[in-house]
């Protein structure tokens, strides 16, 4: 029931975009972010450094400040269902091709492996034609370590290590 409340008010988060803006994918997939991120914080009435986005790469972030791990899971479903409310924009406008996706899943591998290399416990990776299908077909994430990393929610596989010594290979640098 609360989540059906939170679901109501999230219609009062769409937000206009002029006429003349010129506006892209990116651009509508950020302003659904902060649809997503402001749905999540009402839910729990959660503080602001709880949720964050990254407009370079168009995702959310979720962190759980210290004294507030028994909301760790509670946090990640709202943000769940509000994902679920606000869906990700299609992204039909900005094609990659076989060549880039191809790029990207090497560059993908690259940081699996750097991340396996200092311990972090992931899983293998799919195949390479799935991932690339999947790159070539949104909406992505068919394999995404850093995820299984924060879900551990582990002090000795800190999420923060890892994107620092293995960052995420961002899709739209090889884009273009």
């Amino acid at each position: 029931m609360l989540f059906g409340t939170a679901c109501q008010a999230a219609n009062a988060y769409d937000i206009a975009v002029p006429e003349t803006a010129v506006v892209t994918w990116r651009d509508r997939q950020n302003l659904r972010n902060e649809r997503v991120i402001q749905c999540a914080r009402d839910i729990g009435d959660w503080d602001s450094n709880f949720f964050g986005a990254t407009p370079e790469d168009t995702s959310i972030w979720v962190t759980t400040p210290d004294g507030y791990d028994d909301v760790h899971d509670a946090i990640w479903e709202a943000l769940r269902y509000c994902r679920e409310v606000h869906p990700s924009v299609p992204q039909d406008q900005d094609p990659i091709s076989a060549t880039q996706a191809e790029a990207f899943y090497l560059a993908l591998m690259d940081a699996g492996q750097c991340l396996r290399d200092l311990g972090f416990p992931i899983s293998d990776p799919p195949s390479r034609q799935v991932i690339i299908a999947d790159v070539m077909s949104p909406p992505w994430g068919v394999w995404y370590p850093w995820v299984e990393i924060f879900d551990l929610n582990d002090p000795q596989h800190s999420i923060a290590t890892a994107i620092t010594e293995c960052p995420s290979p961002n899709l739209f640098d090889f884009m273009g």
